[in-house]
């Protein structure tokens, strides 16, 4: 969680702590935009009792809320990106269970899509794959990538929205997920050419295969290094992958004010997540919006109840 008496100590030196970041001589970069930008987490929010994560009627509703909307990606065994925030696909059994309802079926990169697709919609009142997709009882688990790039960039009422991408790792596969990251990579970059995404993606990962990989392909969108422990490391391999910025979370230290506008200093952005922490009190949303991030992602639809919002 946000520190207190760090964000008191705004005059403390962040810079004189962290080695790494000391050591950077990156061209200085402006914030990416007037204000920070805000991400809705999961699509419509993490525990959302009206939108399902990860599926398309949550990412659309949370790309309405805010500046645009976060999801997590997973491989089928095709070679295809769908949504998943974790390995395992679910039956219908417990539809309403949230989302890891359902009985295991597999992971997702050992099914196919014909497979993963079977339980894509799913019936709230029958607990079996739905049967007719228009019924009201009828729920979205699964969707591709695929599906909600092609809404988004032909909705206009969505043309102007972001979507942060969290490419998983791949864990239960046989080949320690190698493979799986290059080809992750080479699919978004063939989704985004197809659908003309250019800079309106968020990609954010811990899986330095698949980074090197996009970085390499040259996609045009913001790519983040992803990491969760010190600091310094994070920002480092940002730096050296040549990627956007870092993606933190903003409950761990150090995060103080000096920490974005630092690292815009040496030419990095930084994505922070999500504010609040669900432990945390809303109090912490205008402490952490005072520290000027780039990229805040929340669960929260109140979150400009608590900050200023541009017009």
């Amino acid at each position: 969680m946000v520190k207190r008496a760090l964000v008191a100590a705004a005059a403390a030196s962040f810079l004189g702590g962290c080695d790494q970041f000391t050591s950077l001589k990156g061209t200085p970069v402006a914030p990416l935009a007037s204000q920070p930008i805000v991400i809705m987490h999961r699509g419509g929010g993490q525990g959302n009792p009206d939108y399902r994560e990860n599926t398309l009627p949550a990412i659309v509703y949370g790309a309405g809320v805010y500046d645009g909307a976060e999801m997590d990606l997973q491989l089928s065994q095709g070679g295809t990106l769908w949504l998943g925030h974790d390995n395992d696909v679910h039956d219908c059994s417990d539809p309403a269970g949230g989302p890891t309802g359902g009985a295991v079926v597999d992971c997702f990169q050992n099914l196919g899509d014909a497979e993963i697709e079977t339980y894509a919609y799913c019936d709230t009142a029958t607990a079996a794959p739905c049967t007719d997709r228009l019924a009201s009882t009828c729920e979205q688990h699964y969707v591709r990538l695929e599906d909600v790039f092609e809404r988004f960039s032909t909705d206009p009422t969505l043309l102007q929205k972001l979507l942060s991408l969290d490419v998983k790792d791949q864990l239960c596969g046989r080949t320690g997920g190698i493979p799986e990251s290059q080809t992750m990579a080479n699919a978004l970059h063939g989704l985004v050419t197809k659908y003309q995404m250019d800079w309106r993606l968020l990609v954010q990962s811990d899986q330095r295969t698949f980074v090197s990989q996009f970085h390499d392909n040259g996609t045009q969108t913001f790519l983040f290094i992803e990491g969760y422990g010190d600091v310094d490391p994070i920002i480092e391999d940002a730096a050296k992958q040549g990627a956007t910025g870092i993606s933190y979370p903003y409950r761990n230290a150090p995060l103080d004010p000096t920490f974005a506008p630092g690292l815009r200093q040496v030419g990095l952005h930084v994505m922070v997540w999500t504010v609040p922490d669900p432990r945390d009190a809303v109090a912490d949303i205008p402490l952490v919006w005072a520290m000027s991030p780039d990229v805040i992602e929340t669960d929260r639809p109140d979150f400009f109840l608590y900050v200023p919002r541009l017009p």
